[in-house]
């Protein structure tokens, strides 16, 4: 089977493509069914010549293409292979380095594997300098897992090694989702929904790590908003929806997805998407239930709202025993009363930043702020005789305060915002009315 390694390459990182192209000319030599689009983005002169001489001893099989103005947008060179007709691509990085032998692994397992639409490898690293890591970037196996399995970790992270995976270029949608950092991840979970994928355990390429490639130019949270973005698109989509719906066991995706929830576990991003799936796909378990409690408190307090996390809202057939307990937590002034205490430390919630403080009557405030403090009336509380009333006195006596918690994520009504953007109106014509009159009283 012929397949194209497809180079997209900076116009600034000529060092890294001279270096680059030595590997893919080996290659070329010793796989005859291998064909090289360098995809220039944005024009670069002095790229040119350094793939020149490549062209001159592989005319049949080197090419390149250019994009003019640099974009850092998949679609631009995406067109470009459709133009070209491509089928099995690979996109290493144009700072990485292939390995030219395991190209031969790529003819082997389709010939055993003909119906596949992928081949996922591992990776090796290397320094900038290009010194070997003991670091190993390896794709999920996918011989040992189902595939609801492999779905749920697909939602968690990359399920390949995306500089190391062989694929199928018409087993993609045609309509591409727009990102600048999550596109890999978008045509791994395309491909587990468009069919089957083999795992070789072989290296593909040394991937460079080093303070100027693309991952390292923007924030982490950039990326998992664009993850969140592209998940939510991705399963919604008809194909995703009737894959998850029809060709995955329900129980066991559900299962792994509460093991690793979406977007790295991040509550904040992926939270939104575990909501959705769980609303739509479970049976009788609530959200809120057992270890997920903590993850969905800090989705909840993340987004500025304080609760109990036996509220927090979810389809559900029948009620489970989850306990009363707060989505946020509190530092417990010192000389807070011990009963006291030891009821906070059940009510509260243990991970995160403290929003404030909590005390009782006999607590040593001293230069405690009282600003974002709780204080609890602990003589009513000490009626309780045991621990359960202690604790559900306790937990009122708090709810009432949680006004005094200062919280993020605030959100204005739809006629708030109807007001400020007519008194901004306002404003720019008195401000327009003034500058007139100021003009004409100047002549």
């Amino acid at each position: 089977m012929k397949f194209t390694t497809v180079l997209v390459t900076q116009p600034s990182r000529t060092g890294y493509l001279e270096e680059s192209l030595k590997h893919l000319r080996i290659a070329l030599d010793l796989n005859s069914n291998m064909d090289l689009l360098v995809i220039f983005n944005g024009e670069s002169e002095r790229g040119e010549s350094i793939l020149k001489p490549l062209i001159q001893s592989h005319s049949e099989r080197v090419r390149f293409r250019v994009i003019k103005e640099n974009s850092p947008m998949p679609g631009r060179f995406l067109s470009i292979i459709r133009k070209e007709g491509l089928r099995w691509v690979h996109f290493p990085g144009d700072d990485d380095r292939v390995i030219p032998e395991s190209y031969a692994s790529f003819s082997k397992t389709l010939e055993a594997h003909p119906d596949s639409i992928a081949i996922a490898f591992s990776a090796h690293t290397i320094d900038a300098a290009g010194l070997r890591t003991e670091k190993v970037l390896r794709p999920l196996n996918m011989n040992k897992i189902s595939k609801s399995v492999a779905l749920a970790n697909a939602l968690h992270k990359p399920p390949f090694v995306w500089p190391s995976l062989m694929f199928d270029f018409d087993a993609l949608p045609q309509g591409v989702f727009a990102s600048r950092f999550v596109f890999d991840w978008w045509v791994g979970i395309n491909l587990l929904l468009a069919g089957e994928i083999q795992v070789v355990q072989v290296p593909l390429i040394q991937y460079r790590i080093h303070p100027a490639q693309e991952s390292f130019r923007t924030s982490e949270n950039r990326k998992r908003f664009e993850a969140e973005m592209m998940l939510h698109v991705t399963l919604f989509q008809d194909n995703g929806w009737r894959t998850l719906h029809e060709k995955t066991d329900r129980k066991q995706f559900l299962a792994e997805l509460e093991k690793k929830p979406p977007i790295y576990g991040d509550p904040t991003f992926g939270a939104s998407i575990l909501l959705m799936l769980r609303n739509t796909l479970g049976e009788d378990k609530p959200v809120s239930a057992g270890h997920q409690q903590d993850y969905w408190g800090t989705f909840a307090e993340r987004h500025g709202v304080l609760l109990n996390l036996r509220e927090f809202p979810g389809i559900t057939l029948q009620e489970r025993g989850v306990p009363d307990k707060f989505n946020f937590r509190l530092e417990i002034v010192e000389g807070t009363c011990p009963s006291v205490r030891k009821a906070l430390h059940r009510l509260l919630s243990s991970s995160g930043d403290a929003l404030g403080s909590i005390a009782c009557a006999h607590s040593i405030v001293g230069e405690v702020s009282q600003v974002s403090m709780i204080q609890v009336d602990c003589g009513t509380l000490q009626i309780g005789s045991n621990a359960s009333s202690l604790e559900g006195l306790l937990f009122r006596q708090i709810e009432s305060h949680l006004d005094l918690l200062k919280v993020v994520g605030y959100q204005a009504a739809y006629w708030e915002i109807a007001v400020i953007q007519n008194l901004r109106r306002i404003l720019q014509i008195v401000r327009k009315i003034r500058s007139s009159f100021l003009i004409s009283w100047k002549r």
